[in-house]
């Protein structure tokens, strides 16, 4: 299989872009950071029976539409994980910088539905598989994350309008709300509940590649918690300090 994976360089991303090499995919890996993404290839090159092909791009300068013909580059596209996310949990508690707003937006949003946008004719030639990442965020509006929060609940939206327009059709749209995994975006933040390794997130969505199924929670047990969360009367849920 050749699979595009966005946002390679750390994380979840990283963590996938190892296991996917190690089952001998060829990989296309994007990331902002040129250094980091050499020496993920140079070592995913040595170890693994992969071809890895690295292509630089910042999610909040590029344009999506390039981005996307440059990784399908008039190939076949079996796979596109759409891992890039972005988020500042000590600022965006309300009113923050419209620099900082429109770069969360663009990050987690709109970069990301145009890019599932252009990637996806070719993900329906291949009959291939459309992934994208949400976040537990978007399980109901809180006074922390807000902005980072609101663009998750967007890009699942689009997500959901394409699992409806894909029904019947040849690709599959995959989309997962993630509870909190072990990865920068959450150091030396105190987390309500436990925090997951990358890796058996990145086992989840390999395991799921070709199926029809529409996972939404990792791990499971978040929907217990979603519907807890839902139900609890606003008197209540506006003392809670989450």
């Amino acid at each position: 299989m050749r699979v595009v994976v966005i946002g390679a360089s750390a994380g979840l991303g990283l963590e996938l872009s190892n296991q996917l090499a190690q089952l001998g995919h060829d990989l296309v890996l994007v990331a902002s950071d040129a250094r980091d993404l050499r020496a993920i290839a140079a070592n995913l090159s040595i170890t693994c029976a992969a071809n890895i092909t690295t292509i630089v791009a910042d999610l909040n300068m590029c344009d999506p539409k390039i981005l996307a013909d440059q990784c399908i580059n008039s190939q076949a596209v079996d796979a596109v994980f759409l891992i890039a996310g972005l988020s500042n949990i000590s600022i965006d508690n309300g009113v923050v910088d419209n620099e900082f707003l429109m770069k969360i937006i663009k990050v987690n949003f709109t970069s990301l539905m145009s890019l599932a946008n252009a990637f996806l004719p070719s993900i329906e030639k291949s009959r291939g598989d459309l992934v994208g990442i949400g976040s537990v965020a978007s399980i109901r509006p809180r006074k922390k994350n807000i902005i980072y929060s609101a663009s998750k609940t967007g890009l699942e939206f689009y997500f959901d309008s394409l699992r409806h327009l894909y029904a019947f059709g040849s690709c599959k749209i995959r989309f997962y709300r993630v509870g909190f995994m072990k990865t920068s975006m959450i150091f030396g933040q105190r987390t309500i509940f436990p925090a997951l390794p990358p890796s058996s997130v990145a086992r989840v969505l390999i395991q799921d590649l070709g199926k029809s199924k529409y996972t939404r929670y990792l791990p499971g047990w978040w929907l217990f918690v979603a519907i807890l969360m839902r139900m609890l009367p606003w008197f209540i849920y506006k003392r809670l300090n989450i």
